[in-house]
């Protein structure tokens, strides 16, 4: 369309079956948005490595594809990036490849509240089982999933958490988490009939983890052919609920293993944390919080370090605290 943009296909874009009308050759708002995160992860990589050159060359990429997508995706009216047909015209299908504008930050804040409006909707995107990969509001949805024609796949859940979670919406993050994992553990005891399995796939061990699920039921999201359930055992990136969204979103804890720093985001007022945290290639630790009253003013953290280092504490409702851990057994109360 010779405005700068990116377009892809269907399986290209691993959204094989995302209803994108007329799309073809048009600008994909998906891919677009892909390239300005890409352009500022190399922007940034290069200011690490101190090369200056790239760093601005980079840099100025990203402008160009974010002042791009602005103008050509972004719709006013319905506070949505849509794809845009070649004749110029969007789509107004709403998908939730949108939604890497927030984790890019091609989003301003503006634009970004617009957009978690309609993840909070339940005519579009928040039904039961957050967040399917097309808007409920969609003729073409369906509520068993018919893989990205409303299923729930970790990998753009993954990727809405943690655009929440950079543009301030924390909370949020953390309630879309423990939903995908409260479902797949709904699924993981459900009773599956087994004439919904791929014959060849036929094993008679179906507690597992899936390749997608269903925004409406707590059930396997079908394949494409809408009847079959997807596969099963498949922890691929469906791990990403169990495994990245617990520690990071549910229990709260961001490692650095550069600067040997946790930033722990203290929200549950249960006993809770981790044990045997990797922190870099050779060190790791345990942080525990006990369990207090919502209302009190101090909270006890107990653990192990192999190394001394930096804890970030935010707790709900309280300032932040910055607390050196020593590399030894310890024990410390922090009040409010």
């Amino acid at each position: 369309m010779g405005n700068g943009l990116y377009f892809q296909t269907d399986f290209g874009s691993g959204l094989d079956n995302v209803p994108r009308a007329q799309l073809k050759k048009g600008t994909w708002a998906d891919a677009s948005l892909q390239m300005a995160l890409f352009a500022r992860h190399m922007s940034q990589m290069a200011d690490v490595l101190n090369n200056r050159t790239d760093a601005a060359h980079w840099q100025r990429e990203y402008a160009r594809l974010k002042a791009a997508t602005n103008r050509v995706n972004w719709n006013v009216d319905d506070g949505f990036y849509y794809d845009v047909q070649p004749n110029g015209e969007p789509t107004r299908v709403k998908y939730l490849g949108a939604y890497w504008s927030l984790l890019s930050e091609v989003a301003d804040q503006q634009q970004a509240a617009a957009l978690v409006a309609h993840l909070k909707d339940p005519k579009h995107f928040y039904r039961p089982h957050l967040f399917p990969s097309l808007a409920a509001s969609h003729p073409d949805y369906d509520p068993m999933g018919n893989y990205w024609v409303g299923g729930v796949w970790a990998s753009t859940n993954y990727m809405v958490v943690k655009g929440l979670e950079r543009r301030g919406y924390r909370n949020f993050a953390r309630e879309a988490a423990e939903n995908h994992i409260d479902n797949m553990v709904k699924v993981l005891n459900a009773k599956i009939d087994e004439a919904r399995i791929n014959p060849p796939e036929r094993d008679g061990d179906y507690q597992s983890i899936w390749e997608c699920y269903s925004p409406e039921h707590p059930l396997p999201g079908t394949g494409a052919d809408k009847n079959i359930f997807s596969r099963h055992h498949f922890v691929g990136w469906s791990g990403a609920g169990p495994i990245a969204m617990l520690f990071e979103n549910v229990l709260g804890f961001d490692v650095s293993g550069v600067d040997h720093t946790v930033t722990w985001h203290v929200s549950r007022t249960d006993r809770h944390g981790v044990r045997n945290m990797p922190m870099g290639a050779k060190d790791s630790f345990d942080l525990i919080a006990s369990a207090r009253d919502a209302a009190s003013g101090r909270i006890v953290i107990s653990g192990r370090a192999s190394r001394p280092f930096t804890l970030k504490l935010m707790v709900d409702g309280w300032k932040p605290k910055t607390l050196r851990i020593p590399a030894r057994q310890f024990e410390m109360q922090v009040r409010r």
